[in-house]
């Protein structure tokens, strides 16, 4: 059952909502590191419930592929 505030639901469905469009896209393209980024912004809202890490860590997994991509690490 969820206990977090409505920010943090927003925040869940948003980078989720995300994640999925990352995954059709990464499956698509069959872009390994788009998929898991997107797998990752499915999965983790679910069992972070604060505000704050819910920011960072959203923030960071939807910067991943295109910092891995510019930085040339894929």
């Amino acid at each position: 059952m969820f206990y977090g505030s409505t920010a943090s639901l927003l925040l869940g469905v948003v980078f989720s909502a995300l994640g999925l469009g990352y995954v059709a896209y990464g499956k698509r393209a069959a872009d390994l590191p788009l998929l898991i980024a997107g797998f990752v912004l499915i999965l983790f809202p679910l069992f972070v419930g604060s505000v704050w890490p819910l920011l960072l860590i959203g923030g960071a997994a939807a910067l991943a592929p295109w910092a891995g991509s510019r930085m040339g690490w894929w």
